[in-house]
This record gives structure tokens, sequence and C-alpha cells, in this order.
């Protein structure tokens, strides 16, 4: 379980990928998310399946880990900000997704769609499952459209 500080639902995205099974790349820039000055390390990356289930993307340090279902905060210049770093007005979260797999809603081989939600939070001991779908307080602020990045993966 999560406990919400603040955070910022993504726009519910889709995007098309070169052929099916292949992941897709997404960045969305935090100049307005209300999360800037934020530590990079207490941001948690929410998949909503459901209003009683999510998935968690895992955060990663290197550009060459990205892949289904992990994120990053990037520099305007392509750097991957440390656990440790806060959050600039210039960076980005990029996230990936494999088509059809765990955190792609559309079944049609070649798209991706995703409702997220970044979360800043601190991690809540105890039970498993689902995640109440309250607990998030999103901040009035949305993140600017999603800019399509397609990996070869």
């Amino acid at each position: 379980n999560i406990d919400a500080a603040s955070g910022v639902s993504l726009p519910v995205f889709t995007g098309s990928v070169s052929a099916a099974g292949k992941s897709g790349a997404f960045a969305f820039a935090l100049a307005q998310s209300g999360l800037v000055g934020q530590p990079v390390s207490s941001l948690r990356l929410i998949k909503v399946k459901s209003a009683s289930t999510h998935l968690e993307f895992t955060r990663v340090n290197k550009l060459s880990d990205l892949a289904d279902g992990k994120f990053a905060i990037v520099t305007s210049t392509g750097v991957i900000r440390a656990a440790n770093d806060t959050v600039r007005s210039t960076d980005a979260l990029v996230l990936v997704i494999k088509d059809n797999g765990a955190f792609d809603m559309n079944s049609t081989p070649g798209v991706i769609l995703d409702p997220c939600f970044l979360a800043q939070s601190t991690r809540r001991s105890g039970g498993g499952g689902g995640c109440n779908a309250g607990v998030f307080a999103p901040i009035a602020l949305i993140l600017a459209a999603p800019l399509l990045l397609l990996l070869k993966k």
C-alpha cells in the first residue's frame, strides 16, 4: 500500500509501436506538475488497473535499464536523476510500456493505452493486493501532453 502526500494524474494516453509486442517510451514534462523540488526517491509511478487494484512501476538509475514497467526522471540533457537528487522544472518523467504487457490496458496489437498516477509518497507497511483509489489526492495541475518515443526492443 502507498500513502500519497501529493500527486499528479497523467492524462490517459495511447501510443502506437512498430509491431505487436514492442515497447514504447513516453515522456511527460514535469515543469507544471507541482513535484519540482521534491526528492526523486519519494516519487512512485502507479498504473491504475481498476478502482481497487494497481501496479507500481520500478524506478531505474540507467537509461539502458528502461524497459516494460520501468520509469526514470530524466534531465533535459538525457541524464537520469539520482534518487537523492530533486526534481527540476526542466526534467521529464520517462516510462516504458510493452504492447500487451501487464502495464498495457489495450489488447489491440501495436496500440498501448495507459492511465497512470505519479505520486510523491511514503511506503506504508502491511496489506497486499489492491490499492484504494481514494488514497490519492491529485493536485490541480496536470502534466503536459506526452511525447511518444519508440524503443527498438
